[in-house]
């Protein structure tokens, strides 16, 4: 008997501890993205405990990386994240993965991982502005990554840095991708002369506060915003990408049996949503077809591939010379606005526009980084290893165009005062 009393009062600590042991969710969303899911959830098992850690990529690949973290599920459209879970044979067996509303590219990923993660849902994104705003300070609505470079925008713009956030990552890759590498770096820059700021955090709280007017953000925060501020205005950026969302149950020391019932419940949660539904309810699970077939086809393994070098290249030629980006393309756009340049005028201000808008690294840079990283000893292929040497190259860039056109206003407004 003693025996019997001494084992049960070993494992009752095991017991309640078991019993009081949380469902913990790693995400790369934002706070309020998964806040209807997990309320609706929880409403239904009111004694079910979930804990939700908010991680942006590169931490949620470093937490994962911790053989003593004790995650028991990930949702994510990141693929890296799950490929490192694939490889370290970290995801567990799904009693059954639903292919009801996956598209082509979805169903081929299902498949690849041995239908170890399931899908969560589509997003797409677009451009959030505040009507209030737009009204009084007389902009008009964004209609394309082109728009945001007009003058109108200085200042008035904001968006999340790529190291930060999983959506504007892809968004700059999609704009790589679509224009090449230097067509697209330069339309980066050119918007970057009117951002008011590049911001870690959720811009979707800047714009409705009035902060500021415009960001390009996806569908999901954008829906969510709208629900409790109708004067927030959004639209879909043309030929965006189609982002799926995955989420997937993986092993730990003390897995809680209550993360498959979860998974299988959010996934049955969105496959019951009709399209006639309000889509801030939910996480976007488009059921038509046609949408999901359109838009562009981002190349995963591209991002994967030279995904580090696109977001320093973004941190130390945007973010840390966001105030020089910003007087470059004031001093250009003034300088544009005047009817008659002389012949030399025209060549120094095509000059200052190509140190604006180019980057630090070409694209032949770029692939012989790729091929032979660290073995370079060019300064700009040790960027790759120290990218402040990036950041210093962009800023003699901009202020030499700054030089430049300081020059071509001083003449322009000595003629025309004279």
């Amino acid at each position: 008997m003693y025996r019997l009393i001494t084992l049960l009062l070993m494992l009752l600590p095991q017991a309640v501890f078991a019993y009081n042991t949380p469902l913990i969710v790693l995400t790369t969303f934002s706070q309020n993205s998964l806040g209807t899911l997990i309320s609706d959830y929880q409403a239904k098992y009111p004694d079910v405990k979930i804990k939700i850690l908010h991680r942006h990529e590169d931490a949620a690949l470093r937490l994962l990386n911790d053989s003593t973290h004790d995650i028991d599920m990930v949702i994510s459209t990141s693929i890296p994240i799950f490929e490192q879970l694939k490889q370290s044979n970290a995801l567990m067996e799904l009693p059954s993965v639903s292919e009801k509303f996956a598209n082509a590219e979805v169903k081929a990923t299902l498949q690849q991982f041995n239908k170890k993660i399931a899908l969560l849902g589509y997003s797409r994104y677009g451009f959030m502005w505040n009507q209030r705003y737009l009204e009084k300070h007389n902009l008009d609505r964004p209609s394309s990554w082109e728009s945001l470079t007009h003058p109108q925008y200085f200042q008035h713009l904001i968006m999340a840095t790529p190291s930060r956030s999983i959506s504007s990552h892809y968004m700059v890759e999609s704009i790589l991708q679509h224009y090449g590498w230097q067509a697209g770096w330069e339309l980066l820059y050119k918007i970057s002369g009117n951002l008011a700021s590049v911001s870690m955090f959720n811009v979707t709280d800047k714009i409705s506060r009035g902060l500021v007017g415009v960001a390009p953000v996806m569908d999901v925060f954008a829906f969510r915003t709208q629900q409790p501020f109708p004067f927030i205005g959004f639209s879909y950026q043309p030929n965006s990408p189609v982002l799926p969302a995955y989420m997937g149950s993986i092993k730990n020391l003390h897995h809680s049996d209550k993360t498959v019932p979860f998974l299988q419940y959010l996934e049955s949660f969105q496959s019951n949503k009709s399209p006639q539904q309000e889509i801030h309810q939910r996480y976007p699970h488009s059921h038509d077809h046609n949408v999901l077939s359109e838009g562009q086809r981002l190349d995963y393994a591209l991002i994967k591939q030279r995904g580090v070098i696109v977001k320093q290249l973004f941190t130390h030629t945007i973010v840390h010379s966001l105030a020089l980006h910003n007087k470059a393309w004031l001093l250009i756009n003034k300088i544009q606005t005047f009817s008659q340049l002389t012949q030399q005028q025209q060549r120094q201000l095509k000059q200052a526009i190509t140190l604006a808008t180019t980057p630090p690294i070409s694209e032949q840079d770029l692939k012989d980084i790729l091929k032979n990283g660290s073995k370079l000893s060019s300064k700009k292929h040790q960027g790759l290893n120290d990218s402040h040497l990036w950041c210093l190259d962009m800023y003699e860039q901009l202020n030499a165009s700054i030089a430049i056109t300081e020059d071509i206003v001083m003449e322009l407004e000595v003629y025309h005062h004279g």
